[in-house]
């Protein structure tokens, strides 16, 4: 079996955006063979997710199974103290070096939850240890107009390549790191 593709959900808004984005890769890739097998991330605590993805999918006629969702820790729930992140992180980092090396993702595909921090860490760091050939690629939310959000921030030096709806985006140079790309709007 081929190593899976990755996607990232998270809750509301991000879930959302993702949807949009699948529809986008499903209705307008000639070989989504390419694209399969998919495994969806969920956080274990969300509990609208799942439900949208495989709606989706459905319409997309890309039926997806319970098999196609892995159920993960979050790194911080909604509203969570910032001193109490730090212990949560630090668990769904262990947990995410875990399966990012169980699984060995060729993809992983994200919209900037804070859930998706801890799994691209982990597939730069295998990559860096040249233990897959992992692709990471980050897709900005529509939203963020003026500068990129948090998580966008943290993991920009470690993707190959974050997508902005905004062209103005691309002008942001942080950490000396230049891997912004804008192809319009692709949402």
């Amino acid at each position: 079996m081929d190593n899976p593709v990755w996607c990232i959900l998270g809750s509301g808004g991000h879930t959302a955006e993702m949807c949009i984005i699948l529809q986008g890769i499903f209705q307008r890739t000639k070989d989504i063979s390419k694209y399969k097998p998919m495994k969806f991330l969920v956080a274990n605590t969300d509990t609208t997710s799942k439900d949208k993805v495989q709606l989706v999918m459905n319409e997309l006629q890309q039926p997806v199974s319970e098999d196609d969702f892995i159920y993960i820790p979050r790194a911080r729930e909604v509203g969570q103290s910032w001193f109490t992140t730090v212990f949560t992180f630090l668990y769904a980092l262990v947990w995410s070096f875990w399966l990012v090396f169980k699984e060995k993702p060729r993809l992983i595909l994200c919209n900037g939850p804070g859930t998706c921090v801890p799994f691209c860490l982990a597939g730069f760091l295998q990559k860096l240890a040249r233990r897959s050939k992992t692709k990471l690629v980050y897709v900005e939310s529509f939203c963020r107009v003026n500068d990129i959000s948090m998580s966008g921030k943290i993991l920009l030096p470690y993707l190959d390549v974050m997508i902005v709806q905004w062209e103005p985006l691309t002008k942001i140079e942080y950490l000396g790191c230049k891997k912004i790309k804008y192809f319009g709007n692709i949402l």
